[in-house]
C-alpha cells in the first residue's frame, strides 16, 4: 500500500500536528503576524487508536487505500502445515504482545568485519558498527562466539551493548 504523504493536509488532518498552512513572508516578524491571522476550524471526525479496533467492522477508516485499516497481510508456507505443527505439540503457550510505537531499532548492523590468522590461531576484528576498529582477538572460536553473543562484552575502557 502507497499512501502519499503531502506536505500539507488538504481535505482531512490525519493526526496531531499534521501541517495544515504554510506562511512565507520577508521576514520573521511578518511571518508571525501573519502566522496569527490564520484561523483554522476543524470538524472532530470518528477515529481509532487501537490496532485490534482499527480492523474491526465498522471502525473508521484510517486510509481511503485501505477499507479494512489493513496495511499488508501475508501468509508464509502452507496454513495447515503449521496447524498440524502446533496440534502435535505438548504445550502450546499463547500471549498477546504490545509493542509501542517508539520501538528501539538502531540503523548499525550487527554484525563485524573481521580476519582469521591461520598461523597464529587468532582473528583479526577489522570494523565493528559500535566504534571498535582493529581490535585483536586471540584464538580459540568457541570463545569468540561466546563473547560475541554475551549481552555486552568489553574491550578494553569501552563497553559495547548489543
Amino acid at each position: 500500500m502507497e499512501d502519499p504523504q503531502p506536505p500539507l493536509a488538504s481535505s482531512e488532518v490525519r493526526y496531531v500536528g499534521e501541517a495544515v498552512a504554510v506562511v512565507v513572508a520577508a521576514d520573521a516578524t511578518t511571518a508571525r503576524d501573519a502566522a496569527d491571522l490564520l484561523e483554522v476550524n476543524y470538524e472532530v471526525l470518528p477515529a481509532v487508536a487501537d490496532a485490534r479496533a482499527a480492523v474491526k467492522l465498522g471502525a473508521p477508516f484510517v486510509s481511503p487505500l485501505a477499507a479494512d485499516n489493513l496495511g499488508a497481510s501475508a501468509v508464509f508456507d502452507d496454513a495447515s502445515v503449521t496447524a498440524d505443527a502446533f496440534a502435535a505439540c505438548d504445550v502450546v503457550v499463547e500471549h498477546d504482545f504490545r509493542v509501542p510505537r517508539v520501538a528501539n531499532a538502531q540503523m548499525e548492523a550487527r554484525g563485524a568485519l573481521g580476519a582469521y590468522d591461520s598461523a597464529t590461531h587468532s582473528y583479526l576484528m577489522i570494523w565493528w558498527p559500535r566504534s571498535v576498529s582493529r581490535a585483536h582477538y586471540s584464538a580459540q572460536p568457541h570463545s569468540r562466539r561466546t563473547w560475541l553473543a554475551t549481552p555486552s562484552c568489553t574491550t578494553g575502557s569501552k563497553t559495547l551493548g548489543r
